[in-house]
């Protein structure tokens, strides 16, 4: 995944991913503007920054490569989780706060295998 690409939801929350690509995710609501992501390779490191745009409480959490920021609902406070993605395939990354997740703010991660 060479260069830098980068795409908006202005409203909300926004994640940066920082690796060979930087993306920006907003959410609407409790609905996270776009519904998969890649990431990048097995063995890249990502760094996600969570920004929080709209005041109500988030966090994300990607179960598979323990990868969680803590709860925090102030406007423009914002907390990034760094980690290896250190396996291949689709991992769903999602808001734990109640009904967050099952209203739809959650995703999907997808770690490519090699170049």
């Amino acid at each position: 995944m060479a260069g830098t690409s980068s795409s908006t939801v202005p409203i909300g929350i926004r994640l940066k991913f920082l690796t060979s690509t930087l993306i920006t995710l907003g959410v609407r609501e409790v609905v996270f503007g776009i519904g998969y992501l890649g990431v990048g390779w097995v063995g890249d490191t990502v760094a996600i920054t969570l920004v929080n745009d709209d005041g109500r409480f988030h966090d994300i959490v990607i179960n598979e490569f323990n990868a969680t920021t803590s709860v925090f609902g102030e406007i423009g406070q914002e907390e990034t989780v760094t980690f290896v993605a250190d396996q291949a395939g689709t991992f769903f990354y999602f808001c734990s706060v109640g009904g967050h997740c099952q209203a739809g703010m959650e995703g999907q991660l997808i770690v490519a295998a090699g170049e």
